[in-house]
């Protein structure tokens, strides 16, 4: 399973802005079977491995390298230092990635209060360990360590992606359930043309106020 938000953790020039709230690195986040970490530069090669696939970035923009050559890595691994921005990893090998970034309010968001961050979550997982239920356990881990925060998290899939979309519908559902009285998960659907390797999107898939 891969989510086409991932690649907003490519970079964006509004991560000193988000610093205040979610003050990068990433902390480690701990699951039943994964870890969520920062980067090492040990990672390069699993990193590599997991992500050149062409059916993991045709499911991403076009700004996710394919072939993902071992400078790719290893550039990205520099990059993600001050960001927040996790390595997924099972027995402490790199199978993918997500990320939190700054979104701005073309979302239609209007129930936001002007000065909440409203964070777009992103990941993708290499081929092999899709259909495994670890995108879901990603999502979970995520909601979990953002409990709390005043952030609005939105999230999307690419609508040839019904895995990603199911993974995304199904941690809207963890968030209604686990969310402080009187705040309401909500989910909005739009299509949006964009150019690329992802044709239309849908947006947001998820809308949940901490």
């Amino acid at each position: 399973v891969v989510g086409s938000a991932s690649d907003v953790a490519i970079g964006s020039a509004n991560w000193p802005l988000m610093a205040c709230a979610l003050q990068p690195p990433a902390p480690t986040l701990t699951g039943p079977r994964l870890v969520l970490r920062a980067y090492r530069e040990t990672d390069a090669q699993d990193l590599q491995q997991a992500a050149d696939c062409a059916n993991v970035a045709k499911t991403l923009r076009p700004i996710f390298p394919h072939p993902y050559m071992l400078k790719d890595a290893e550039f990205w691994i520099q990059f993600t230092q001050t960001k927040y921005i996790w390595a997924v990893t099972l027995e402490d090998r790199v199978i993918g990635n997500v990320g939190l970034g700054l979104e701005s309010r073309e979302w239609g968001v209007d129930d936001a209060t002007p000065a909440q961050l409203c964070a777009e979550v992103g990941y993708w997982l290499g081929e092999e360990h899709w259909g495994k239920g670890y995108a879901s356990e990603v999502m979970q881990l995520i909601l979990a360590h953002l409990r709390g925060q005043d952030v609005l998290l939105v999230a999307r899939a690419a609508c040839s992606n019904p895995a990603s979309q199911r993974v995304l519908e199904k941690a809207s559902t963890f968030s209604r359930s686990s969310s402080e009285p009187g705040r309401r998960a909500e989910r909005r659907r739009a299509s949006s043309e964009v150019r690329g390797k992802i044709e239309k999107i849908r947006l947001p898939m998820l809308l949940k106020r901490f």
